[in-house]
């Protein structure tokens, strides 16, 4: 199993070609990592859905993703610097806003009707950032249960 499949949000690659998760220490070489992530690519080949339709889902989440693990490193880095303050007081720390309940973590703590809760979590980051992210995350529909599952 690849460290960090279970959605822990704090996964770091290490040298030596090893991932950490929290209270998890995985050995994993480059090359198992290319094979699997091979693996995941073939699955999507010859799944039903259209090459168009996983991207407009796929690179949106790994953005989604990326977005949420830099800005609770932004805030880690700000929390050292300043001490006792809370981070959220000096928003000029983080590249992009994340508005309450809009990051990663909260739409994975989202018991049901998950794809509304990423559609309205991706669109309120846009609309925090209209200059940088604007339309960023696409049109996917995140709630259309009649899409084929890969």
């Amino acid at each position: 199993m690849l460290a960090g499949s279970s959605g822990s949000p704090d996964c770091r690659f290490l040298s030596g070609g090893c991932w950490l998760s929290v209270g998890l220490l995985v050995l994993l070489s480059v090359q198992d990592l290319k094979s699997h992530l091979w693996n995941c690519a073939e699955i999507l080949r010859g799944s039903a859905v259209d090459r168009t339709d996983w991207k407009a889902y796929i690179l949106p989440m790994l953005f989604f993703k990326q977005i949420s693990d830099v800005y609770d490193e932004e805030t880690a880095e700000a929390a050292e610097l300043f001490g006792d303050a809370d981070p959220v007081d000096f928003p000029e720390v983080h590249r992009f806003t994340i508005p309450e309940g809009a990051h990663w973590r909260d739409v994975r703590e989202t018991p049901a009707i998950v794809g509304a809760a990423l559609s309205h979590a991706m669109r309120d980051i846009e609309l925090a950032n209209p200059d940088t992210l604007y339309r960023v995350f696409g049109t996917a529909d995140w709630g259309n249960r009649e899409m084929p599952t890969v």
